[in-house]
């Protein structure tokens, strides 16, 4: 198995292994609150969570956002639960996942996954969790081109619950009770 990846310099190289890529103008088009919920389903071995809540900062977004490449870590199952124990390297520098989150998509020329032991050799001990390798845009000789993007939503609830007077409460709940017997 034979994949294409870039080194920081942008030199393309070939490497051996299960090695899983995605072009940065796909996570562009991908409307999301962040870079790694961008990453979902679009890359085979890596398994992002975002956990639920209401809209927030990145720092908010970066704690409660986990990634595993392969399922849970097994080495550091201490902290976070086995998840965001891989490393993250954006250019041959090794990041951490709050610096990872606060990318702008439209920066990234492409993320690769390196998961298994022929992909992490060169890493040493510090790939056993696997590696997120994030190669970012280069500059190019020509025109300077500006791009804009603008996205909004809304959100409205589907059922807004009507809540009972006391006397109708107080009807329902001796009928629930006499139905019981």
């Amino acid at each position: 198995n034979w994949s294409k990846i870039t080194d920081p310099a942008g030199q393309q190289a070939y490497a051996t292994g299960a090695v899983s890529s995605v072009p940065g103008e796909s996570l562009y088009e991908t409307p999301a609150a962040h870079t790694a919920a961008t990453l979902v389903g679009r890359l085979p071995g890596l398994y992002v969570k975002q956990m639920p809540g209401e809209p927030q900062a990145i720092a908010a977004m970066a704690a409660a956002t986990q990634m595993s490449i392969r399922g849970r870590g097994t080495y550091g199952m201490n902290g976070n639960g086995g998840y965001s124990t891989m490393k993250i390297f954006v250019d041959g520098f090794e990041t951490n996942l709050n610096y990872f989150i606060a990318m702008p998509a439209e920066d990234i020329q492409s993320v690769t996954v390196l998961k298994d032991a022929a992909a992490l050799a060169t890493f040493g001990m510090r790939g056993d969790e696997g590696v997120l390798w994030v190669t970012t845009k280069r500059g190019h000789i020509g025109k300077p081109t500006v791009s804009f993007q603008l996205r909004g939503g809304s959100q409205m609830p589907i059922a807004v619950d009507k809540p009972l007077g006391s006397y109708d409460y107080a009807r329902l709940y001796n009928q629930a009770v006499s139905n019981d017997n």
